[in-house]
């Protein structure tokens, strides 16, 4: 299959966690085309699971949703262009997020948010638990939410709305803890 050629790219907005890029493309039949797509960068999402298989969810109110989501501790990860840092943003936002650290930090895996967004997410199980304070960024007001990592699962499988990466990190973490 023969990809489309970029012909030129444009930031046209440009915030501390999103730009908007505006490319012009040809494709393989010569027809060419602008399309548009969001960029968020690297973002990080971190299931954080006790000795007694216990996971931490936080929830948050969401101005895209207009309502509270309960989902893993997670955030945008600026700049970090490396394992190295992208573990680094994993540990602070859990404890941020959890008040709690990590001894055990396991890559679980990367995905995609969707084909017509930029932005690759990176999963990680945090095992081996401790108490671990970092204040919280300006405006965000979480509550910490603790369950059995079965229940946090069968609670969104009956409905509850989260994030598509909050539902694969459970399920990834449920399969690495059998």
């Amino acid at each position: 299959m023969v990809e489309p050629k970029v012909l030129s790219e444009e930031i046209v907005y440009d915030s501390d966690w999103i730009k908007i890029v505006s490319s012009r493309l040809e494709f393989p039949d010569g027809k060419t085309a602008k399309w548009n797509f969001p960029d968020f960068g690297e973002a990080v999402g971190i299931v954080a699971v006790d000795a007694s298989r216990n996971v931490y969810l936080v929830k948050e109110w969401r101005l895209a949703h207009k309502r509270y989501v309960t989902q893993i501790p997670a955030g945008h990860s600026e700049g970090a262009d490396t394992e190295e840092k992208l573990r680094k943003k994993a540990r602070h936002e859990l404890m941020e997020e959890t008040g709690f650290d990590s001894k055990k930090l396991e890559k679980l895996c990367v995905g995609l948010t969707a084909g017509r967004i930029k932005q690759r997410f990176h999963l990680y199980l945090a095992t081996e638990l401790f108490p671990s304070k970092k204040a919280p960024d300006e405006h965000e007001y979480t509550e910490l939410v603790k369950m059995p990592l079965r229940e946090a699962i069968s609670y969104f499988v009956a409905g509850e709305e989260t994030t598509g990466f909050t539902l694969l990190g459970l399920t990834l973490a449920d399969k690495k803890l059998k």
